[in-house]
C-alpha cells in the first residue's frame, strides 16, 4: 500500500483519521514519525520561489508540531505537574491532603506492583471502590504503566460485576475492603483477574488472596514508572454505563481525544 505522499505504508499499521476544524480529512501522525517530519522540514525544496519556499516550510513545521503535540497522555501530564508543583495539594479527602509529590510517588508504587505481576500493554484495571484518594491514585498508576482503567459501579450485582470484568478483559481489580465478601463469591468466575488490590476501609482484614494496596503505595518513590512498551496517545480509558436498560456497555476513549 502506498500513502498519499508516495511512501510505502504497512497494511497492518493503518494510521487513524482525524477531521480538522476546517472539515478536511487528515491523518494523525504517530509519535515515532516526528523525526521524519523534522527531516522533511530540513530537506531541500527545489524549483520554488522564495514565498513558496517559506510557505512550504511553515506547513512542514506545523505538521512537525502536531506530530509531537498529539503524542501525550494523562500520566505524562500529571507527572509534569508533580515535578513543577511538588508541594501543592493534588487531592483532599476529609482532613487528609495529598501533595502532588505524594500523589505521584504513591502511584509509582502501585504501578510497579501491577507491572511486577506480569501485566501486558493496555491490560485493563478495574476500580471497584467508593470515592477515595486511592481511586484516582490507582487510575494514575494505571496510566503510568500503559494500562487502561475500567470504572466499576459499586452498586453492581454479582452477575453485572462478572459481566463487566469479563467483557473488558480485566486483569487487576482495586477494591474497598467492604466488597471482600462479594468478590469471594465470584472470584472463580473471573479467572482472568491476576491481581486483587485491597484498600482498607476498616471493615476487616486483607484477605489471603489479595495484596494490601497501602503497602504497594508506600513503596513508591519519586522515580517515575512505566512499562517497557512506554506510553502513547492511543492508550485507552474505558467508561462503562450503569446498565439501567440492560447489561453495562463500555466506551473506549483514546487519551489524546480527551
Amino acid at each position: 500500500m502506498v500513502s498519499a505522499n508516495g511512501e510505502p505504508r504497512s497494511q497492518h499499521q493503518p494510521r487513524p483519521v482525524h477531521w480538522g476544524a476546517d472539515g478536511e480529512r487528515s491523518t494523525l501522525v504517530p509519535q515515532h514519525d516526528a523525526g521524519r517530519r523534522w527531516r522533511e522540514v530540513q530537506s531541500p525544496l527545489p524549483n520554488l520561489s522564495l514565498s513558496q519556499y517559506w510557505s512550504s516550510v511553515r506547513k512542514r513545521l506545523r505538521l512537525l508540531i502536531v506530530s509531537i503535540a498529539r503524542a501525550w497522555n494523562f500520566a505524562d501530564a500529571w507527572e509534569s505537574v508533580a515535578t513543577r508543583l511538588q508541594d501543592a495539594p493534588a487531592q483532599q479527602h476529609q482532613d487528609q491532603i495529598f501533595s502532588w509529590s505524594v500523589f505521584n510517588s504513591r502511584a509509582n508504587g502501585v504501578a510497579s506492583t501491577l507491572l511486577q505481576a506480569g501485566v501486558r500493554q493496555q491490560d485493563k484495571v478495574a476500580q471497584y471502590m467508593y470515592n477515595c484518594p486511592q481511586y484516582l491514585e490507582s487510575i494514575f498508576a494505571t496510566f503510568k504503566a500503559g494500562l487502561a482503567p475500567v470504572n466499576t459501579n459499586y452498586r453492581y450485582t454479582d452477575d453485572e460485576l462478572v459481566y463487566i470484568w469479563d467483557n473488558a478483559d480485566v486483569v487487576a481489580v482495586v477494591f474497598h475492603g467492604v466488597f471482600t465478601e462479594t468478590i469471594e463469591r465470584l472470584r472463580h468466575r473471573v479467572p482472568g483477574v491476576i491481581v486483587w488490590l485491597w484498600v482498607s476501609d476498616g471493615s476487616g482484614p486483607c484477605p489471603m488472596w489479595a495484596t494490601d494496596y497501602e503497602v504497594c503505595a508506600e513503596q513508591g518513590t519519586e522515580t517515575n514508572v512505566q512499562g517497557s512498551w512506554g506510553r502513547t496517545g492511543d492508550d485507552l480509558l474505558l467508561l462503562y454505563t450503569g446498565g439501567t436498560t440492560g447489561m453495562p456497555k463500555g466506551v473506549m476513549w483514546r487519551q489524546e481525544d480527551l
